[in-house]
């Protein structure tokens, strides 16, 4: 069996939806002839911030079967500060084009530096979780950090036209405290009363998922080709998803190919959309989509720890 070395930010226990990725693989990995050896830092259990002081920080080597993980002890960086205060923005684009010039230097100089030029390959991912709603309002969702390239206000300012039929809810924006003041910046302006909730651990907010009919995601203004794991949860709690505005790229593609949701790229289209589907509601019609799961499975995790293997196995 080779051997296969993981390095890792996130893992479990973290409360992160990149940790579950890289748990499936060193949890599979095995049944195509690889041997995975993690390497991540400490984390405590269902941890939700990324600075918060480890019960255990010492070196931790655990042996599983099919795999072993390498837990380092973290110690807190002025980056790590500083990106969870959302304070001192300059500072934080210097020390980011800092580790940038350095990592870029370094990986330039090690032997297996040829290996970036040829192994560029889309891995995605899924989460398994089931949901069901029952309430007059429609509910509408955000869960995860917030980005600035992220175009909320469209959203919002529809919103503010069904302010009595809807539920607008965002949990773990409090993340970059930046983002969240402009949440609440933007539902006064548009006169929306917006739930916020802090980040919860992946149990806590299996009930969210529960309780809303729709899940809001958003493309990333000047980013194309990303395709966030946030989307692949979405698309397992069956809830049909709302992307606004679009990235008029893989993005879109996920939605159109599964039938998983709805796009729209202006206020006015929201608007049309959520009427429709408060209309519904108000029939008691069911507002779930028929999605191709037959596409969708090539999105799965068995099947995207297969494509790994294979890459791997030309290397």
């Amino acid at each position: 069996m080779k051997k296969l070395l993981l390095i890792s930010y996130f893992f479990p226990p973290a409360n992160f939806v990149g940790a579950q990725r890289t748990a499936y693989w060193a949890e599979n990995l095995h049944k195509y002839g690889y041997y995975p050896i993690v390497i991540t830092r400490q984390w405590n259990e269902n941890q939700t911030t990324l600075t918060e002081k480890q019960n255990k920080n010492e070196l931790v080597v655990e042996k599983h079967e099919g795999y072993e993980v390498h837990r380092l002890p973290y110690k807190e960086s002025l980056r790590d500060k500083l990106d969870q205060s959302g304070k001192y923005p300059l500072l934080r684009r210097l020390l980011t084009l800092k580790e940038m010039i350095l990592s870029n230097f370094f990986i330039s100089a090690l032997p297996f530096s040829n290996f970036y030029s040829y192994s560029k390959e889309l891995l995605q991912n899924d989460e398994d979780i089931s949901a069901e709603r029952k309430s007059n309002q429609l509910c509408i969702l955000y869960a995860g950090t917030l980005y600035a390239e992220q175009n909320v206000e469209i959203l919002i300012e529809a919103v503010g036209n069904f302010r009595s039929d809807i539920q607008l809810k965002f949990i773990g924006i409090e993340i970059n405290a930046r983002e969240k003041d402009r949440v609440l910046m933007l539902s006064k302006k548009y006169n929306v009363d917006v739930v916020i909730e802090s980040r919860k651990s992946a149990k806590l907010i299996h009930d969210d998922y529960c309780n809303a009919d729709l899940l809001f995601i958003t493309g990333f203004s000047n980013i194309k080709g990303y395709l966030p794991v946030k989307m692949f949860t979405n698309f397992q709690t069956g809830k049909p998803i709302l992307l606004c505005p679009s990235d008029d790229d893989v993005m879109e593609e996920f939605i159109r190919k599964t039938n998983s949701g709805y796009i729209a790229n202006s206020v006015d289209e929201c608007k049309a959309i959520l009427e429709e589907l408060i209309a519904k509601k108000k029939r008691g019609e069911s507002i779930q989509l028929e999605r191709n799961t037959k596409e969708a499975y090539f999105y799965s995790r068995e099947y995207q720890t297969k494509k790994l293997a294979k890459i791997l196995d030309t290397l």
